[in-house]
This record gives structure tokens, sequence and C-alpha cells, in this order.
């Protein structure tokens, strides 16, 4: 039943829909994660605002069992919170995601978190892909079968569903306040800045955006740049 509650609002797994969701019963609010979007920080920072005390820092915000915050498989009305709750979420630049998830996932020096993407890809040997040969190999990939830090955004977002706020990765600290704001009845929040994850993809995009990548991004993200508003090259 809730599988089938799930595919009502997303074309992906109801299993991959129901991890990306992240709902407070408390405050009333539902954060469509995005990974690779400064989700680290948007979940451990909702995270803290849910229980009463600090949450222990240490602790993983993609650890669900861990979180205060609700899947949709544990809410008994998830479709009428759909309808009722605050809708938000946060989007970037498909250029710098894909080249963010790319340098931390596929040329990480660890080589279990390595091969864990590259089987995610149908490669089952520990290469060292360049970011053209990456975005080759993807290209002739269903989207919908993509992993979920180099999954389009769109349709992470879901199908027919109008958030109520889609903030921008690239103003990202004006944006999370704007939300916070809403979803606390306008107390003031520290940002929790989870920085582990980072790759600083802005400031190699110059190294790794050949004309060939820009063009293999643009037809793959097409509809990202369409729908979030992004200009592309």
């Amino acid at each position: 039943m809730k599988n089938q509650e799930l595919k009502q609002f997303f074309d992906i797994s109801a299993h991959t829909a129901n991890y990306l969701l992240n709902i407070s019963t408390k405050n009333k609010y539902i954060y469509f994660e995005t990974p690779k979007v400064a989700c680290s920080s948007v979940k451990k920072t909702l995270q803290n605002l849910e229980i009463d005390y600090d949450i222990d820092l240490s602790l993983s915000p993609h650890d669900k069992k861990q979180s205060p915050l609700k899947s949709p498989f544990e809410i008994d009305n998830f479709t009428q919170c759909m309808q009722e709750y605050f809708k938000f979420s946060f989007v970037r630049n498909p250029y710098t995601r894909t080249l963010s998830c790319f340098l931390q996932k596929f040329l990480n020096e660890n080589k279990e978190t390595r091969m864990k993407f590259l089987n995610k890809i149908n490669i089952n040997e520990d290469i060292k892909l360049t970011f053209i040969e990456f975005l080759t190999y993807i290209k002739d990939i269903d989207a919908k079968k993509y992993d979920i830090h180099f999954m389009p955004q769109h349709l992470l977002l879901g199908k027919n569903i109008k958030l109520d706020f889609i903030g921008k990765f690239e103003n990202f600290e004006n944006d999370f306040k704007k939300v916070l704001k809403i979803i606390s009845k306008n107390k003031e929040n520290d940002i929790i800045n989870v920085t582990w994850h980072s790759t600083n993809a802005d400031d190699k995009s110059k190294d790794f955006l050949t004309k060939d990548c820009i063009k293999l991004i643009n037809e793959i993200y097409y509809e990202d740049f369409k729908r979030f508003n992004y200009e592309m090259l």
C-alpha cells in the first residue's frame, strides 16, 4: 500500500523516494532531499531543530534510523501530509552538481566507495574514469535508474508536485535561512555546515568542463536546466 501511495507522486522507485523525503510532523514540513546540493548540512540542521537538545554532531545525517525526521513509510497519513505540509527543496547547477558527484564518488581514494559507484554504471572493474567517460557511460542508462547522487533533480522532486519553496545551492545560506524562518515560525536558527563531502567543484569546473562534457551534460540534464532556470553553456 505504501509503495502504491508513493508511486502516485514519483516516477522513481518507492524505496528511493522513501529515503529522499524527510518529514517533520512536529513542524509540519517535508524536505525533498537532493544529493550533492548541501543535503548533509540541511538534514543535520533540520534534525537538530526537531529535538529539544543538541543532536550528536558525530552521527551521520544520512542514517535514517538515527534521524528524528520521518520517512513516508513511517507516516500513516502521508498523502494528507503532502497536501497540507510545507514542501521545499534545493537545486544546483547541473554542471557543478554532476562534477561534484564524479569527484566524490568516482575519483574517491577509497576503493570500496569507488567500486560501489562504478558498479552503479555497470562497470565491475576498478578503472580510473575521466569525466567525459563517466558522462558517456551514464548517457546510455535510463535516468530513472541513475544513482541519486547524479540522477536528474526533477526526478528527485516527483511528478506534478508543486513545492512551496525551491532554493538554489548558489544562494544556499540566504535561501535556507528563509526556509528555517518559515518552519520555525520566525525564530532565528543557525545552519550547521557539514563539509566532509565538499569537493569544491565550482573551483575545479574549468579543468573538467570541456566542450564535449558540456554538450553531454546539456543533453542528459536538459530538463533540469529548463525547469530550474539554469543557463546552458
